[in-house]
């Protein structure tokens, strides 16, 4: 694999990653919800947090997805908004 493979290669699993964690970080906030008590603040307060890893990691797919297609074809890419998170959750 030469080095611009390696590198369309690494952007792809580290957006394929930060797909999963957004998926991950959203099932584990339910989670948390639905087995404690929690006060309405710091329920409010986690799902703030999760609302601005979200729009992070969503900002950074985007900019993975637009330094992949810069340097390959189209048609081998995907974008990150024509698969849902839980179908990403499963391949990852």
């Amino acid at each position: 694999m030469k080095g611009r493979d390696q590198v369309d290669c690494a952007l792809y699993n580290l957006n394929l990653t930060q797909l999963a964690i957004g998926a991950a970080l959203e099932d584990l906030t339910t989670l948390i919800e639905q087995i404690s008590c929690l006060e309405p603040g710091t329920s409010a307060s986690l799902r703030h947090y999760l609302s601005t890893i979200e729009r992070n990691s969503d900002r950074s797919c985007e900019a993975i997805y637009s330094l992949i297609r810069s340097r390959q074809d189209p048609e081998v890419l995907w974008s990150p908004h024509t698969r849902s998170r839980s179908e990403v959750s499963a391949w990852a």
